[in-house]
């Protein structure tokens, strides 16, 4: 391939991204607080569950330890119990098996 040719795939694949993030970004901003008022905390759980069970392991994997990095410790709390309430042991194990936070505060 050309450089130009890659310049311009490249451009392509920017252009991309940018569209799908932006797309998201503007669902997420509509669709969470809808979903937050219209739904009950036991029907989040379950629509949070069917979402882990949708991504691909590897950007849980990733994703994951990321979000709960940027999260204050109470946040963190939060956030790790009720992960651990909607996906099976194993797959919270796998989830933050490289994560180096502490997460022996965090009971059941």
């Amino acid at each position: 391939m050309e450089r130009t040719q890659l310049v311009t795939l490249f451009e392509s694949v920017m252009k991309i991204i940018s569209l799908e993030r932006h797309l998201s970004d503007k669902a997420n901003a509509e669709l969470i607080p809808l979903l937050k008022k219209s739904f009950p905390p036991e029907q989040q759980s379950y629509l949070a569950r069917e979402a882990f069970d949708i991504l691909p392991s590897t950007y849980v994997k990733k994703m994951i330890p990321w979000v709960v990095k940027q999260l204050s410790l109470d946040e963190r709390t939060v956030f790790v119990r009720s992960l651990r309430r909607v996906v099976s042991s194993t797959q919270f194990e796998s989830i933050f098996q490289n994560i180096r936070i502490s997460l022996d505060h965090i009971s059941r």
